[in-house]
């Protein structure tokens, strides 16, 4: 690899060859891989194992299949088991178990809380290497105050939604019963609503790519730009465009819904590709890093319902929860395989050929990608300050060929202690033991689901007691259909052990922060219908 794994940027040269590379008509100067390269992190939610193209040839995923064709795919990259956790572990660094959403999925809307203020986040830390940063679609780290929103966390801008959830069409959160959902850097952003809102936040990444290229153009030189393109889908509502679900054609009792679940799909792959067609268009794809992944599985556990509706250029079925995570066990809200284990691929120039079309099978946690983009950057990634020391592993060595094993080999999936008995999961090397007295999700639910013989989740649940958990040999069975604790009691004893000692680390205060309904729907009601901090 060249020196833009570690050196600084070379700043100088724009300087001094500004007279060659001069641009005209707004069209950027051809960058070169030797500058810290654009990074691009797409984040989807709720997708699950089976819905990329490269593990289910019947999804339209063109521009993801061809990422990943021309990229490496992170066959073991894990996630926390929902939505916010993830995120704020991305964001800070350190394992999910250490945050605070972890209690509630930052649930509901009306609660006062967020990512710790002590953490700083993968993006301050790329400002300190002259980064443009800017975040996109679900935020969802808190936001009952201006401090915990995107632009006090490190983000020059921000464009999305501040909750959990939203409708795609009218943007109205889905985590509370009032509040139109739509956020602007540091304002709400009145007269939108009503557009899908992959759109939206689609076309806000490839504004923000063309301002940097302009910049380029008038300056002979920009700062290289970090986008975390937090997409909304597949989480429900299960809606899409029309031009999207014509592509898809399933009959029978599920098929309407497959249909739109589908192409809820597509428009992902849409997304990703209007932004990778804005950075080869404007000089910037040569140097840049593309990461695609999800937040956790898909959930499985909604019903058929009623058949889905089509008007006016729009479709939406029943909040189904619907997808699938085929072949694997579980689903999302569990710590089996389903639900923490997820399509991952790392693509684009900065890549290193050797590796482009093969499969790393070694452990990565989405925490690793704060010190793996922090030392690509050419910044510390230690973080001192923060409440929690940094769980955080770089994974540049191995990405780039230089090591062939990950160095992560340990991790804490979930140790959750808010209730009577401590439950959650670890990994330490091929092994995994799950201590958790009843997994409701605990089945492996088809190519997709519902479908016409599962209308409704079935009880499969698993029992996993603290006096006789789980134990599985992830390497030989991805699929967890065989516990083998009985047969091998020493290396549960050893692990539980391990699951112990995480007890002595950091865990976020046990009592729920205050429920302010009172100030959220102050604010709603002041604003418009939008919701925002409402404590200034």
């Amino acid at each position: 690899m060249s020196a833009r794994i570690s050196g600084k940027p070379l700043l100088f040269v724009g300087v001094l060859l500004m007279s060659l590379y001069a641009c005209i008509n707004e069209i950027a100067c051809e960058e070169t891989n030797e500058s810290p390269p654009h990074i691009i992190f797409f984040l989807t939610d709720d997708l699950g194992w089976n819905a990329p193209s490269f593990h289910n040839p019947a999804v339209q995923t063109p521009t993801i299949q061809a990422l990943y064709e021309s990229g490496v795919e992170l066959t073991s990259h894990y996630t926390y088991k929902y939505c916010s956790p993830t995120r704020g572990s991305f964001l800070s660094g350190r394992f999910p178990f250490k945050l605070a959403a972890t209690r509630a999925n930052m649930n509901p809307a009306t609660v006062k809380d967020g990512l710790h203020l002590s953490y700083t986040t993968i993006a301050d830390k790329l400002k300190q290497a002259n980064y443009s940063t800017h975040q996109f679609g679900k935020w969802h780290q808190g936001f009952f105050n201006t401090s915990y929103i995107p632009q006090s966390r490190g983000f020059d801008s921000s464009f999305g939604f501040l909750t959990g959830g939203q409708d795609h069409w009218s943007e109205k959160t889905i985590t509370y019963n009032a509040g139109i959902d739509i956020w602007n850097t540091d304002r709400n952003e009145y007269g939108v609503n009503g557009t899908w809102s992959g759109e939206l936040y689609g076309k806000a990444a490839v504004d923000v790519i063309e301002k940097n290229a302009h910049l380029r153009s008038e300056q002979g030189t920009a700062p290289p730009l970090f986008l975390y393109v937090a997409l909304h889908n597949t989480h429900g509502p299960t809606q899409a465009p029309l031009r999207h679900i014509n592509r898809y054609n399933f009959t029978g009792p599920a098929g309407a819904m497959k249909n739109v679940f589908y192409g809820m799909i597509s428009a992902v792959d849409e997304t990703v590709k209007n932004v990778t067609d804005a950075l080869k268009e404007h000089n910037m794809w040569n140097n840049s890093l593309i990461v695609w992944t999800s937040d956790n599985g898909s959930p499985t556990e909604g019903t058929m319902g009623t058949s889905c509706e089509t008007t006016d250029g729009q479709a939406g079925c029943p909040y189904c929860l619907c997808g699938s995570n085929y072949p694997l066990r579980g689903a999302k809200a569990t710590n089996l395989e389903g639900g923490v284990r997820v399509p991952t691929i790392v693509s684009g120039p900065w890549l290193d050929d050797s590796l482009r079309g093969k499969k790393l099978d070694g452990l990565m946690h989405v925490c690793d990608w704060y010190a793996t983009f922090s030392e690509i950057a050419g910044v510390d990634a230690a973080d001192p300050g923060g409440i929690a020391p940094l769980d955080s592993i770089s994974m540049v060595g191995y990405l780039t060929g230089n090591e062939t094993q990950s160095p992560r080999d340990f991790i804490v999936h979930d140790h959750n202690m808010f209730g009577k008995t401590t439950h959650g999961a670890i990994r330490s090397g091929d092994w995994k033991l799950i201590v958790n007295a009843g997994i409701s999700l605990g089945g492996w639910f088809g190519e997709f689901y519902p479908n016409s013989t599962a209308t409704s989740p079935p009880d499969t649940s698993l029992h996993c007691p603290r006096k006789s958990p789980c134990l599985f040999n992830i390497t030989a069975d991805m699929t967890e259909h065989f516990n083998v604790a009985s047969q091998y009691p020493g290396v549960v004893t050893k692990m539980l052990a391990m699951f112990d000692d995480v007890e002595k680390e950091y865990h976020p205060p046990v009592p729920s922060p205050p429920n302010d309904a009172e100030g959220y729907m102050a604010y709603v009601n002041s604003h418009k219908g939008f919701l925002g901090p409402w404590e200034g």
